[in-house]
């Protein structure tokens, strides 16, 4: 009985380191597998903002600098098209919508017209 006792909860730990590293490798993926894209256009114009084409991956990321405004956004790989290191935002997957800071805008998903379920996250600098 002891042994038995002893073998289920070898089992169970077995079990739970298991699916602890499966947990963490998970996680591990979902970070690799996002890309940031960098916005270039016209931080005062609400349709540049909103273009996927203005966000672009860039091995020179430009600096943003002022007010609140569009800067980067880091997305899933499957949200960007082309090829490593020269991709930009999918349109037919993440849909953008433009919303004012006063003299600029920022990018927000508009997840009712995206076709992707991913979430995207924004940083705007100031």
């Amino acid at each position: 009985m002891k042994n038995l006792k002893n073998n289920i909860v070898a089992a169970i730990v077995a079990v739970a380191t298991i699916a602890g590293f499966s947990a963490f490798k998970l996680a591990e993926d979902k970070t690799q597998s996002m890309v940031t894209l960098y916005f270039q256009g016209d931080t005062d114009d609400a349709a540049q903002v909103t273009e996927a084409s203005n966000w672009q991956e860039s091995s020179t990321p430009p600096t943003c600098f002022g007010e609140d405004k569009a800067c980067s956004i880091s997305v899933h790989q499957n949200d960007a098209s082309g090829s490593p290191g020269s991709r930009q935002l999918d349109p037919n997957q993440i849909v953008l919508n433009a919303v004012s800071t006063g003299t600029d805008y920022v990018p927000t998903k508009n997840d009712s017209e995206s076709n992707s379920l991913e979430p995207i996250t924004v940083q705007n600098r100031n």
